[in-house]
């Protein structure tokens, strides 16, 4: 990651991201996963910053990995008037999440030569 007052997606950050995608994650997912696997801890407003992602695009995404079990949500008032700024952070580790994936990959395929298999036998009777 590039470092500066926020940090960025640097080129293997965008490779990694892009792999998830072909595993058929989404994009958005794919790239606030990439970004919070590389730091503790970010706000909201870090995270648009540092994925190019909207606040929508952020909050549709983080109910993703609630969903999942694997993001960790807190508040953070600020002085004075306005909404608290969300704070997330990845509570699983990078390995399980890959794991989730490689698992619904390997189900996924079963399931497809389960079906292909299927085929070939009411093919011949």
């Amino acid at each position: 990651m590039k470092a500066s007052k926020v940090k960025t997606l640097d080129d293997r950050d965008r490779e990694f991201a892009e792999t998830l995608q072909k595993l058929g994650v989404e994009q958005n997912v794919a790239a606030m996963i990439t970004y919070l696997m590389n730091v503790d801890k970010a706000t909201s407003r870090e995270i648009e910053i540092g994925t190019d992602l909207r606040q929508p695009e952020i909050s549709i995404c983080a109910k993703t990995l609630r969903l999942n079990g694997w993001l960790e949500e807190s508040d953070i008032r600020r002085d004075g008037k306005g909404r608290p700024s969300k704070v997330y952070k990845i509570k699983v580790s990078i390995d399980e999440i890959i794991e989730h994936f490689e698992e619904e990959r390997i189900q996924k395929s079963s399931q497809i030569m389960q079906s292909i298999q299927r085929l070939r036998q009411l093919a011949t009777s």
